[in-house]
C-alpha cells in the first residue's frame, strides 16, 4: 500500500525547472540522500523529493557520482 504525503503548504503537479535543478543537483551532489536533498527543496514534501528522483534515476536522466554502485573490475582489461 503506497501512503500519499498530504504535507500541508507544499507544491503539487508539476515540478517548475528550479525545483528540476535543485534536484539533479541534490542527486549529483549527494547521491540518493533525500533528507538532504528536500534541505533545498523546501517547495515540496520528502515523499514528492524521493518519487520524483526515482524516476530521474531510472529514466537514466541523472547520474549519480556519490552513490554510483561499485562495479567489479573488467577482467579482459588488465591484458
Amino acid at each position: 500500500m503506497i501512503l500519499e504525503d498530504k504535507t500541508p503548504n507544499k507544491a503539487t503537479g508539476h515540478w517548475k525547472n528550479v525545483e528540476l535543478e535543485a534536484l539533479k543537483k541534490g542527486m549529483e551532489d549527494w547521491g540518493p540522500d533525500w533528507h538532504r536533498i528536500a534541505q533545498v527543496i523546501p517547495t515540496r514534501s520528502w515523499s514528492q523529493i524521493v518519487r520524483k528522483g526515482k524516476h530521474m534515476i531510472d529514466g537514466s536522466e541523472v547520474v549519480l557520482n556519490s552513490a554510483a554502485p561499485m562495479l567489479p573490475p573488467d577482467p579482459g582489461a588488465c591484458k
